[in-house]
This record gives C-alpha cells, structure tokens and sequence, in this order.
C-alpha cells in the first residue's frame, strides 16, 4: 500500500511539471515589448530626430561635411622625386663647382667694369676738357684778330637787312674768321649730339665724338651741294646765296651759344646737366624756325611762280634729312 502510494505521487509530480513546462515557451523572453508598443516608440524616435534635424541649423550636412573635411585635408607634396634626389653625387658636385665658377666670373667682370669705368670716364673728361680748350682758344684767335665780327653775327641774327650788308662785306666769299667760327659750330653741334644720344635717349650704341661731328658736316655739305645744284637751273642765284649765308650765321650763332652749353652739359652735375641739354634742344628748335622763316620772305617773289620747285626743294632739303634721321634712330634703338 505504502509503494503504491509513493508511485501515485511521483507520477502526479511529473505530470505537474510536464503540464507547467509546455505552459511556457522557453523561447519566449517575459521582458519584451508588444508590437504595439514598439511600433509606437519607432514613430516617436523618428519625429524627435525630424525635428532635431529642423531645428538645430548648426548641425551641418553630411556632404558638406565631407567636403570641408576634404578641404581642410592638407595638401601632400609632390610625390614625384625631386631632380636633386635623381642626380648622383658627381653631377651634384659638378653643379656646385660650374655655379661658383659663374660666381667667380660674375664677380671678376664687376671688379673689371669698376677699374675701368673709373678710367674710362676719366679720360673722356680729360678729352672733353681738351676739346674746349681748343676751342675756347679758337675762339679768341678769331676775336683777336677782328673783334667786330661777333658783333656783326649778332645784328646779322636780328636784321636782315644788316645781313644782306654783311654778304657785300665779304665780297661773295666767306673770310678765315667765319671759317672758323663754322668749325667752332660743327663741333659743338657734334658733341651736342653726343651728349643728348647718351643722356637723353640713353643709347647703347657707343658712339665717338668724332662720329657726330663727321655726321653733322655731312649733313651740311650736302645742303651745300644741293643749293650748288640749284643754282645750275634756277633763276634765282641772288637769293639763293642770300639764303645760304642766313644758314650759315645762324650756324655760327648757334655754335657760340652752345659752346657754354656743352660745357655744362659735360661737367655739370645730372640735374643741370640734362636742363642744359633740354635747354640747347629747345634753342636749336627756336633758331632752326626763325632761320626757316627768313628763308621764307628771302624767296617770297618766287612763291607763287615756283610754287613746283619750292616744294621738290622743302621736301629734299628740309624735310627729308629729318626723316631720315629719325628713321635711322627709330632703327638702330629698336
């Protein structure tokens, strides 16, 4: 009895516990959340993470992001290996050894230039000095041996009929002293030139004083071969050699004022120097226009009847040296 009564209780104890087991899924977790409630607390996440995406500006964009992130990247150096690390130390050695080779030549052609310039000038000066030595001594040879003769240049300049006085006095010849005197121009004139090529243009051509001064009595001679021309055809000889002497003074006049010019131009300092300069320019301009003028009322009767042959000798005579000699400027600087 004791047995059957132990077997019933065991059996109804696992029938117990069977009977609870299959009760409860033990897959089944008790601490999860139902469909509907986790439904509800996904919409709520996504409202709350719309509005902080409204609301909170400073919050900035992922592409923009990704785009200050890159630009804020620092830029790497160049991957390409650098000449110096591709050369062997031979060629390294033989750079060095032709840069300090140039630096030595360089410095060597600095030290030259700075020894001879020095020289350079001072013999030019020396020369300079030279040349208005003789000419101041021309000069006074000339006023020595007749003392009117300035003062008849001057009244000449301002009186054309002084002038015309003047050209009977030489009895169709020009004396020693106007010789002279035109040599006294012819040097003044070069050296003007000379100056104002180096100071005012700033030309690198080196030019000699005795270039200048052949060029300027080149121009004039053949103005004098031109005038000797016309005066094979022409019915004019008078005045053509009333005109051709009106050149001639005003030349010499010329030459006399630039001789103090000149002198100031070469000696002086920069400032004064180039005010001289620019003064002869403007001086030679003035005289070369009142020279043309009286050329004008010389040759006034013959205006109107050689009106041809004035203008075949304005664009010959006057006019063509000017532009031939601009073009060789223009030319040579360029």
């Amino acid at each position: 009895m004791r047995f059957f009564t132990y077997h019933m209780l065991v059996f109804w104890f696992l029938v117990f516990a069977w009977g609870s087991a299959d009760a409860q899924n033990p897959f089944d977790l008790q601490h999860r959340l139902d469909a509907d409630t986790v439904v509800e607390h996904i919409l709520e996440d996504e409202v709350e993470e719309q509005e902080i995406e409204i609301d909170s500006q400073a919050v900035p964009d992922p592409d923009t992001m990704l785009l200050e992130r890159e630009v804020e990247i620092p830029v790497e150096e160049d991957l390409a290996p650098h000449v110096e690390d591709t050369l062997t130390p031979l060629d390294i050695e033989e750079i060095e050894e032709e840069e300090i080779l140039e630096e030595q030549d360089e410095e060597v052609k600095d030290v030259r230039d700075k020894i001879t310039k020095p020289d350079e000038m001072k013999d030019r000066s020396n020369l300079l000095l030279l040349i208005f030595l003789l000419v101041s001594i021309v000069l006074a040879f000339v006023i020595a041996i007749e003392r009117s003769v300035m003062d008849k240049i001057y009244r000449s300049i301002a009186n054309e009929n002084f002038l015309n006085y003047f050209l009977r006095e030489q009895k169709g010849a020009v004396t020693v002293q106007l010789l002279f005197l035109y040599f006294i121009f012819l040097v003044n004139a070069g050296l003007f030139l000379l100056l104002f090529l180096e100071k005012i243009v700033q030309w690198d051509v080196d030019v000699k004083l005795w270039q200048t001064v052949v060029f300027v009595a080149g121009v004039y001679l053949a103005r004098y071969l031109c005038f000797e021309y016309l005066k094979l055809f022409a019915h004019a000889r008078k005045e053509l050699n009333r005109f051709y002497f009106t050149i001639y003074i005003f030349n010499i006049f010329i030459g006399l004022v630039l001789l103090p010019l000149n002198a100031f131009a070469a000696f002086a300092p920069e400032p004064l120097s180039i005010a001289a300069l620019y003064f002869s320019l403007a001086f030679f301009i003035l005289m070369y226009l009142f020279r043309q003028l009286r050329g004008l009322f010389i040759g006034s009767k013959f205006l109107i009847a050689n009106q041809f042959h004035f203008f075949i000798y304005l664009c010959t005579v006057e006019i063509a040296p000017l532009l031939i000699l601009g073009r060789y400027f223009v030319s040579v600087s360029s």
